[in-house]
């Protein structure tokens, strides 16, 4: 191989960031490091032992605090106690009502009803009553099987009738007769895209000689 120095100097190393141990040894030598991690001491006992300063809790006896009551609706109840708080403190208002209006305060039932009778009388309409339905009554389907010799037809079966061979007979040819008929289409050349033609795989396939390799 060939190297790219062609002055001819020789490549010396300068290891800039290399660094002598030796050195390093006597420089640190009297050095310490702080501390990297600092906790408190491990507390004494073991599981179930309730001694003051043993399990985790608060104060300085480490004594587990009392048990309160969480009421589920804390929230609830206090949100109305504010708002009945809020609802002394307001001041006399007129009065507003919830219904959207074109209302009257009462019905025309209880505005207008007269007991006496002041329309054309008429006549009760009659209590149809619904009919019982016969349950004991025999099975009659919904849609029965047809009757009949062929299956409900209107009539008897038909009579017979011979059913003879066709007789073939030949065309006489005319002179004014249609021309021939042709099968299929008659065929036409149609010339090949130049995409394909000029294509280089299809080039070598038809003419192999032309794309040959010259032989010295």
């Amino acid at each position: 191989r060939r190297g790219a120095n062609k002055l001819g100097y020789e490549y010396e190393p300068h290891c800039d960031t290399a660094k002598d141990p030796k050195e390093i040894k006597e420089k640190y030598k009297d050095y310490i490091p702080p501390r990297q991690i600092m906790t408190n001491p491990s507390k004494k006992g073991g599981g179930g032992v309730l001694t003051g300063g043993v399990l985790f809790g608060w104060g300085e006896d480490r004594k587990f605090p009392e048990h309160v009551p969480d009421d589920y609706e804390m929230a609830k109840k206090m949100r109305l106690k504010d708002l009945e708080e809020h609802r002394k403190k307001l001041q006399e208002a007129p009065f507003k009502g919830i219904d959207y209006g074109n209302r009257f305060f009462g019905t025309n039932a209880e505005t207008f009803h007269c007991d006496l009778p002041s329309h054309v009388p008429r006549d009760k309409p009659k209590d149809e009553g619904v009919g019982r339905f016969p349950h004991e009554a025999p099975f009659r389907p919904s849609n029965p099987s047809k009757k009949g010799a062929l299956k409900g037809c209107m009539g008897q079966f038909p009579e017979w009738v011979q059913d003879p061979a066709p007789v073939t007979q030949r065309k006489v040819k005319t002179e004014d007769g249609p021309p021939a008929f042709k099968n299929g289409v008659p065929a036409k050349a149609y010339n090949p895209m130049p995409s394909v033609v000029t294509n280089l795989r299809n080039m070598r396939n038809e003419r192999p000689s032309s794309f040959a390799r010259p032989v010295f």
